[in-house]
């Protein structure tokens, strides 16, 4: 009897265990996505004007907009957030998408594009926002990167849009004939590489922003 209760004690201590764990983790997680939206914010001066600009066209003109009239503040996210500035490519891709997709919450509207420093300040946006707020921050660290923007399926109208850099290798996605990875903010658990179109046929627009190369 004693040898029973002994074992079912160390069964729901392990179990409080994990579970002390498990939330220590999620705060943790909590507190990481805060603390970095947060020097993000210390970037704006302005946050009550800033929330309240208006929004461009959700397409790549849209988003292109958003990203040139940003390029200062791009500047001022890398100096203040932990961004690979060092390495290749996809290491300073992947630090991008890492703030972007676990900082920025997604949120469907149908407003437009935001401009990055209101996504950052509104802590939300869909497809284009977070497009928008990856492509200033590769343009500032220097990454030569494309738009891509996806045609619904069977529809005249937008799907969807996300950056992408180019691959060496095939990846499903190309602009004329060059291969390109993919960076698509939208899922925070993505990492740069392959999109999986579950073998459906899209409509792409695709167009290269050639960043100024910095020194770093």
């Amino acid at each position: 009897m004693l040898k029973k209760e002994l074992k079912n004690n160390k069964k729901t201590n392990l179990s409080i265990l994990a579970m002390t764990l498990v939330v220590i983790t999620l705060l943790l997680i909590c507190f990481s996505k805060s603390t970095k939206l947060e020097k993000a914010i210390s970037c704006i001066e302005d946050k009550e004007s800033t929330s309240a600009l208006s929004n461009f066209n959700a397409d790549l003109s849209g988003v292109n907009r958003a990203i040139n009239e940003s390029s200062e503040l791009g500047d001022c996210l890398v100096d203040k957030l932990t961004l690979i500035k060092n390495g290749t490519d996809i290491d300073k891709a992947q630090s991008v998408l890492d703030f972007v997709s676990k900082s920025i919450s997604y949120k469907v509207d149908v407003s437009g594009t935001r401009l990055p420093s209101k996504t950052i300040v509104d802590g939300e946006g869909d497809c284009e926002d977070m497009t928008a707020l990856s492509g200033t921050l590769l343009k500032s660290l220097g990454v030569d990167f494309y738009l891509i923007e996806r045609k619904a399926l069977g529809q005249d109208k937008l799907g969807h849009i996300y950056t992408a850099i180019e691959s060496d290798k095939y990846t499903g996605v190309t602009c004329g004939d060059v291969n390109l990875s993919v960076i698509d903010a939208t899922d925070d658990e993505a990492t740069v590489g392959i999109q999986n179109n579950n073998g459906l046929k899209f409509k792409f627009k695709c167009r290269l922003i050639a960043s100024e190369r910095s020194s770093f």
